[in-house]
């Protein structure tokens, strides 16, 4: 739902996965070729590909340790996979990534964002309880699924831990981010959803008829319970925020119109986006808190991520004006936030 680049990410991620574990006879330039494009398309779509990035090298690594070639056929065989997009990825580094400043945002403690991660990967609840319940869960799992893959001779045991605990925990270290939120995760998720299904596969194929209906039973409630966090995204999105534009075009006797909100670096680029859709007739321009005084706004809004937050019914702005409730549009959870909008009275 996020449209921060998460999905070519992910994708491109597991594209570079299928490509290193593609055993049909294709030409070797054509797979390096794919897998350059694929680590480069991923680290533009989002920066969390090089925790991928970085157990896809351990793979090549453990791979090449298994064939039986000259040390210096295997040095080759690795830069010939590496070369490009570790360069790639150090160049966008240094030319961009490195000056990125964050906006802002809510704070959360890390372990916080973690477990909170763990339970959305899981479809648990949230709770003190719960988080570290699914991260023992996430754990468990990389654990025998590593091992049983390393007892069948697979170099894919060392990839699933690097790319769901201990790449992640490396860059965090590393860097000490100041804001972390449980999205930029979302690029290992599907990793551990392969790996549960090849531990799964497993049992049912080797189970009793009991185990088997416990694992379809355990499918069903999984599907159920993320089910329940889809369908509020589909019926609310990332936040209405089309339809409170043409609510304040509705209700305003003049074609230019002034907003103000509470947050001018989040709100006025979504305003900036919108209101561009508009027919000539109207012209909707923001109005920076600084300013407010000199040219009070028409409408103001005020944004949360807080789910059960009751908006009061005015909102009284010293030197500026009072400004009565007049409608509130609602986001899905973990995605976007609420507006609440108020008329100038």
């Amino acid at each position: 739902s996020e449209s921060r680049g998460y999905a070519p990410a992910i994708f491109c991620s597991l594209l570079c996965l299928a490509v290193l574990q593609d055993e049909r006879p294709r030409p070797k330039a054509f797979r390096v070729g794919l897998f350059w494009i694929a680590s480069i398309v991923a680290i533009l779509s989002h920066a969390t590909f090089v925790v991928v990035l970085a157990a896809l090298s351990c793979l090549l690594v453990v791979e090449q340790l298994h064939q039986r070639t000259d040390p210096r056929t295997k040095r080759l065989q690795l830069c010939l996979y590496l070369s490009v997009p570790v360069v790639f990825v150090a160049a966008i580094y240094f030319s961009f990534f490195r000056h990125i400043q964050f906006g802002g945002g809510p704070i959360f403690g890390k372990w916080e964002v973690i477990c909170r991660a763990a339970s959305l990967t899981l479809a648990m609840p949230a709770g003190a309880v719960w988080g570290p319940l699914a991260l023992a869960i996430v754990a468990g799992v990389t654990a025998v699924g590593s091992v049983q893959l390393y007892r069948e001779h697979s170099a894919q045991w060392i990839f699933y831990p690097v790319v769901l605990f201990v790449a992640p925990a490396v860059l965090i270290t590393v860097t000490q981010p100041t804001y972390l939120y449980f999205r930029y995760f979302i690029v290992c998720v599907p990793f551990f959803y392969i790996l549960s299904g090849y531990l799964l596969a497993g049992f049912y194929r080797s189970g009793s008829k009991t185990i088997k209906g416990v694992i379809v039973c355990c499918l069903a409630l999984f599907v159920l319970a993320q089910g329940q966090r889809i369908v509020p995204l589909l019926r609310l999105g990332r936040g209405n925020y089309s339809a409170a534009v043409e609510y304040i075009i509705a209700n305003s006797a003049k074609k230019d119109v002034g907003i103000g909100s509470d947050h001018d670096f989040r709100n006025k680029v979504l305003l900036a986006f919108y209101t561009g859709l508009l027919s000539e007739q109207h012209r909707i321009y923001y109005v920076d808190q600084p300013d407010w005084k000199r040219s009070a706004p028409d409408w103001m809004i005020t944004h949360s991520w807080n789910p059960t937050l009751r908006p009061p019914k005015q909102l009284s702005i010293p030197g500026v004006g009072k400004y009565r409730f007049a409608q509130a549009y609602r986001s899905a959870a973990n995605s976007g936030w609420h507006w609440f909008l108020f008329r100038l009275e």
